[in-house]
């Protein structure tokens, strides 16, 4: 069963996170979320589903804001408008998309940008 890797370093975590995903060669999916969020959970459960129907090609990382001051550093730093935030990077690592959807369309997104990239 497919993993979703926990950020807990900030930007350090998210570089490793996007070296890892360079490494095999797949996109990466990051979800930036807070505790007690209704969007973030239901995203959540999303994730876990499509974790397992994009094992070859995508690897997923959830990282929760509040969890370390890293991680609420790296958030001030970008200055979500709100959560969750959703960012899709290719396999180099370059951000390709970061207005991903939070909904079940977010499995067609994906689909598009892994296709056309």
């Amino acid at each position: 069963m497919a993993k979703i890797a926990e950020i807990t370093l900030g930007q350090e975590g998210v570089d490793e996170f996007l070296d890892r995903a360079r490494e095999e060669k797949k996109f990466a999916l990051l979800t930036h979320s807070i505790e007690g969020c209704g969007p973030c959970v239901q995203l959540g459960k999303l994730l876990k589903k499509l974790a397992v129907d994009f094992e070859d090609t995508v690897l997923f990382g959830k990282m929760m804001v509040e969890d370390t001051p890293e991680n609420e550093a790296y958030s001030q730093e970008h200055d979500f408008e709100g959560y969750p935030w959703v960012h899709l990077y290719d396999s180099t690592g370059k951000l390709v998309c970061d207005d991903m959807p939070i909904d079940t369309s977010i499995k067609m997104k994906l689909q598009h940008h892994i296709s056309t990239n």
